[in-house]
């Protein structure tokens, strides 16, 4: 949640809304921008249509390794284009190239809570970055083997691919820990309620 409202106080509405394949905003102000377009108003509030999200999901063939408090400057420059660099964090063992490789497509096959399926392809290794928040209770699969998820442009998720066409797994797991803690705590209240009543 912390570095979501770090990425949220940092980068421009703009970029935000475009890395985080938003369709629509809805807002109380006044919104300008050359693809957004008013489509209601109800009251103080307003829906804007937002002409040309990036996707769900794409693929990159160049990344360049940035401290996260220069990441955030670098995603608001107008020379950064997300779909051609994915944004690293220094210490990421991911490496790829730094030239104007292009090309290769990200297709999401499913998409429901805790689970994506995607079907890639890319002419050359790259990286599928998708547009969905960086958390540790992800895992990946490429052709069901278990890959790293790397951290990209800041906040979301990237999962490196070699050359060919793919398909990409990510699965939400939860951490062991909050059960066991929900379990003793019911525990504990049921000793409490059995002590009191005798």
């Amino acid at each position: 949640l912390e570095s979501f409202q770090k990425f949220e106080d940092h980068v421009g509405d703009w970029r935000r809304w475009q890395l985080l394949n938003v369709g629509y905003v809805l807002a109380r102000r006044d919104l300008e921008g050359p693809a957004l377009e008013k489509v209601h108003e109800e009251g103080k509030v307003k829906v804007y249509r937002v002409a040309d999200p990036l996707p769900r999901a794409w693929v990159v063939h160049n990344a360049v390794q940035i401290p996260d408090d220069q990441a955030l400057a670098y995603l608001n420059d107008d020379k950064f284009d997300p779909l051609v660099t994915g944004v690293l964090p220094p210490d990421d063992a991911l490496v790829l190239g730094s030239g104007d490789a292009s090309g290769g497509s990200a297709a999401v096959l499913d998409a429901r809570p805790g689970i994506m399926v995607l079907e890639g392809s890319s002419p050359d290794d790259g990286l599928v970055v998708v547009s969905q928040p960086y958390h540790d209770g992800w895992d990946a699969t490429v052709d069901g083997k278990p890959v790293s998820i790397h951290r990209v442009d800041y906040l979301l998720q990237g999962i490196g691919v070699s050359s060919g066409e793919h398909r990409v797994e990510l699965r939400y797991h939860l951490p062991l820990w909050p059960v066991i803690v929900s379990l003793l705590a019911a525990a504990i209240g049921l000793v409490v309620v059995i002590f009191i009543r005798r």
